[in-house]
């Protein structure tokens, strides 16, 4: 299992180009779900943002939190972290202890609302949603 940063930096790496401006639309079909921490995030959305033209669209359609979901042995907070029960912490940076035993963060399942409220603190315009399938617009009164 791939520590999240580790996942995150895999993810960035290929967005590291000098492309800007030069998408109409992007697609994350389940990519987003899987960067758990905020921070990683972040730096996934500004460069989604900075590589869409100005009018340019961002479809997202990933898992969201389903409170009946059961999700065995792993942990989920209260804010979608999901994190998985592990038994050697020290092989990764982001071990948590939860309750007497070992996590790693490996996705988010926010809310419909919270994963909406995200993405437009993050500069996109909701246009439609449906659960975690979200069509987002650049929204240019954001710089």
């Amino acid at each position: 299992m791939a520590s999240p940063k580790a996942s995150a930096r895999l993810a960035l790496a290929g967005a590291k180009s000098s492309i800007s401006n030069a998408f109409d639309f992007i697609v994350d079909g389940h990519c987003l779900e899987h960067i758990a921490l905020n921070d990683d995030r972040q730096r996934v959305l500004e460069k989604v943002r900075s590589m869409l033209k100005p009018q340019g669209f961002y479809f997202v359609c990933k898992t969201v939190r389903d409170p009946g979901r059961d999700y065995g042995d792993d942990h989920i907070s209260e804010y979608g972290l999901v994190c998985a029960r592990i038994e050697h912490p020290d092989r990764f940076e982001d071990a948590l202890m939860i309750e007497d035993h070992w996590y790693l963060p490996n996705q988010r399942h926010r809310s419909p609302e919270g994963l909406r409220d995200e993405l437009t603190r993050s500069g996109f315009r909701a246009l439609n949603q449906q659960g975690g399938d979200l069509l987002l617009q650049l929204d240019q009164s954001t710089g």
